[in-house]
């Protein structure tokens, strides 16, 4: 299991301090060794929150898979969409603080553009936080259809990170950002060009789990 490069401007600095307490410690013994503890164990937990594990991509290419790991807490239908330009689909990913952060394409594709949105911290989980928080969507044209999936930030998380361009090519499962300590992530697909393959509630696994597949017409 490697970790993400996204997290390393975190990861360095803990771990530069959590050395310089450990050789203050070892000459003035006291309250450092708390401080060095305490550190530590933050860089262990930053350690662990970073984490990238594999994940075995669907080589099925009208499958649709997961932008992240976490919950399903809703899967939505929606009149219309700004991009899609027909009735969607909305399934709803709520990241707690213990999953992966990593965030993967759900598809092949091309980016076509991305929106990014100033707004509040709401927690990630809160029906409003979709369109009220701070997020940043991608909208996506794959050779079956039009699909767009976004980043939402939580109370405690308030970075987004997103390494795709307009233009990019994307390929289903690759890496491509992260969101910071706890999120949420929607996805928007054509509800007549796809059949959802999970459940609300269902526990969801970035690149791995297939979220649904397109209607092979």
């Amino acid at each position: 299991m490697g970790v993400t490069k996204h997290g390393l401007s975190v990861l360095i600095p803990i771990l530069l301090i959590t050395i310089v307490l450990w050789m203050i410690a070892r000459i003035h013994s006291g309250w450092w060794w708390a401080g060095f503890g305490i550190f530590l164990l933050f860089f262990l937990f930053s350690l662990w929150f970073f984490r990238d594990p594999y994940r075995k991509i669907s080589d099925d290419p009208l499958t649709i898979v997961s932008p992240a790991d976490g919950k399903v807490i809703e899967i939505a239908k929606e009149q219309s969409d700004p991009f899609i330009k027909e009735p969607v689909l909305r399934i709803s990913i709520f990241l707690s603080v213990f999953d992966v952060h990593v965030n993967r394409n759900i598809t092949d594709g091309i980016v076509h553009s991305i929106e990014r949105s100033k707004g509040k911290y709401l927690v990630a989980y809160h029906p409003r936080a979709m369109y009220e928080n701070h997020r940043l969507r991608v909208n996506v044209i794959s050779d079956y259809g039009k699909v767009a999936y976004t980043q939402v930030t939580g109370a405690i998380a308030r970075r987004i990170v997103c390494t795709l361009k307009e233009g990019q090519k994307v390929k289903k499962g690759e890496r491509y950002g992260m969101i910071r300590f706890g999120s949420r992530m929607d996805i928007f697909l054509p509800m007549e060009k796809v059949d959802v393959q999970i459940q609300e509630k269902e526990k969801v696994k970035g690149g791995a789990t297939i979220l649904a597949r397109w209607k092979n017409s």
